[in-house]
């Protein structure tokens, strides 16, 4: 699963991209993929000197602002674009701040902030637009039925749109419907509709999300089976009491109608039984694949290869793909429990690169950003459960994992171990153990024959925790032991680093006269 060497190219540009002299043009996709990198830096990098002073010329199709810091220089450039496709997502910091003061009331006005990011030409040929917001519940964003009019005039050519978590009022939903006639795509997830009526004016509606929304009789959803077109439905929830589940497939059987086009359902938690389930596949003849994860299904229906669930690793691995595709964190992380207690007892005959492909790409998405609030998120994280997961793949098959993925699963467990918070010697025994294991893994791949570190950086690396944590017996043990079989095993030549070394040389000398290896704690060997 090594990376391709576009990957690696468009990751080296960005993190280099000031370096770069003279005028370059780039293509849009890796214009969309450099610029989605650098939307991943830290605010106070990206700024005028990134944006302003670098000579590479962007040609954006595909912009994805969620989870991003952005400031004014990301509207300026972003207004020189001629966009296809925006996803605005949890709108943060400056930009935040700024169209709240310029609305004059406070909240986010979606229309104004459209007309402040869009040039007339990508008005006009923007096909997918996501307004929806994936982190707060009812964000303060204002999507009332005048604005549904004005948006639907600004975007002729709009085939897609997504308006999750955004809270609705009286008509909207209607209006929404009435005014785009041409959608393809809609997701109303996690809002306050009630209702579905006006979604049979959406003829040409070819998938519809509507996740975690609850209706109080078939009457309510009655419209959804006029749409003709619809291959793929997502009506999946998340039972917060078990005392008032979901009753959306029961509606859709009082309906007694279908959507003959239907090849996709997501189920997910929903009251789906056998009965249900059998109906379903028996009245529609084209739905090939129903996610059935935590429905009321006995195993033998779960395992029918027409149900995406978590009953084998395979399946797990399936669900896990799925729900990464969507960002869907609370069952990714059900999912990879689920893969974790598989590999747990696993033999060797798994799909090692599809399941060390997924997990890892896990990490890359979900990891813990702040360091601070790991020791309350630590144990119920994705990425936690992503990296327990990574431990149990090295632990039962590391001689099988390619060298440079070695060296990728490193990294990975190095970042872990930084993001790990002060006063370690403090910690309870289960975390102290899982950072004792993480340490153990690190060194295990530092004396693998054929693992492919860059072993410069994870040099410089432990010194950080050195000087970081230069109080805490527990973590100046391992970072010492890291940069001690480095050194040891040749590995190091670089006058950067030896001068490095020499500069905390009373780090190590600390680390010795303390004698750590003797202090150390006992812990079930990995």
């Amino acid at each position: 699963m090594v990376n391709s060497l576009k990957e690696l190219v468009i990751k080296e540009i960005a993190e280099n991209i000031q370096e770069y002299k003279g005028n370059i043009l780039l293509d849009s996709r890796s214009s969309d993929q450099i610029f989605s990198q650098l939307l991943k830096t830290p605010d106070d990098q990206w700024s005028t000197r990134i944006l302003t002073e670098t000579t590479i010329k962007f040609h954006l199709k595909h912009v994805n602002l969620e989870g991003s810091w952005v400031c004014v220089e990301t509207v300026n450039e972003l207004q020189k674009q001629f966009l296809e496709s925006f996803v605005i997502g949890s709108i943060q910091h400056r930009l935040r701040d700024e169209i709240e003061k310029e609305s004059g009331n406070g909240k986010i006005d979606i229309l104004f902030l459209l007309k402040k990011l869009f040039n007339k030409t990508t008005k006009k040929i923007l096909r997918h637009l996501d307004i929806g917001n994936k982190r707060y519940f009812f964000d303060n964003r204002i999507f009332l039925s005048d604005n549904l009019t004005r948006i639907s005039q600004m975007l002729p050519s709009l085939q897609s749109l997504g308006v999750s978590n955004i809270e609705f009022h009286d008509d909207d939903f209607s209006q929404l419907c009435n005014n785009f006639p041409n959608l393809t795509y809609l997701d109303i997830s996690e809002t306050n509709i009630k209702s579905l009526d006006g979604i049979s004016k959406l003829q040409k509606l070819y998938i519809l999300n509507l996740r975690y929304l609850k209706f109080s009789a078939h009457t309510d959803i009655i419209e959804l089976f006029e749409l003709k077109k619809l291959q793929i439905l997502d009506v999946s929830s998340r039972q917060i009491s078990i005392a008032t589940p979901t009753k959306i497939i029961l509606h859709s059987k009082y309906c007694s109608k279908v959507l003959p086009e239907l090849t996709f359902l997501d189920c997910t938690e929903t009251d789906l039984n056998e009965k249900s389930l059998d109906y379903l596949l028996q009245t529609h003849e084209n739905l090939q694949r129903v996610v059935v994860l935590d429905c009321p299904l006995p195993v033998s229906k779960q395992n029918d290869a027409r149900c995406l669930s978590c009953t084998s690793l395979d399946s797990a691995l399936d669900c896990l793909s799925y729900y990464l595709d969507l960002h869907r964190g609370y069952h990714m992380k059900k999912s990879l429990k689920r893969i974790e207690t598989f590999l747990s007892v696993s033999n060797r005959s798994y799909d090692l690169i599809k399941c060390l492909k997924l997990v890892s790409q896990v990490t890359m998405i979900s990891k813990v950003n702040n360091v601070q609030k790991f020791e309350d998120a630590w144990y119920s994280s994705v990425y936690f459960r992503a990296v327990k997961c990574l431990r149990s793949i090295v632990l039962n098959r590391m001689d099988e994992i390619h060298p440079v993925d070695q060296s990728m699963l490193a990294e990975i467990f190095f970042d872990h171990v930084e993001r790990f918070p002060h006063n370690v010697d403090n910690w309870p025994g289960l975390m102290k153990r899982h950072s004792e294991e993480m340490w153990q893994l690190i060194e295990r791949l530092i004396d693998s024959k054929f693992c492919k570190l860059n072993y410069e950086k994870i040099v410089r690396k432990a010194v950080r925790l050195l000087i970081r944590h230069k109080h805490e017996k527990w973590t100046l043990f391992h970072a010492f032991s890291v940069v001690e079989k480095c050194l040891n095993q040749g590995f190091i030549d670089s006058n950067d680093i030896i001068d490095l070394i020499k500069r905390h040389q009373y780090l190590f000398c600390e680390v010795v006269r303390q004698g750590m290896e003797n202090q150390r704690n006992t812990f079930v060997p990995v």
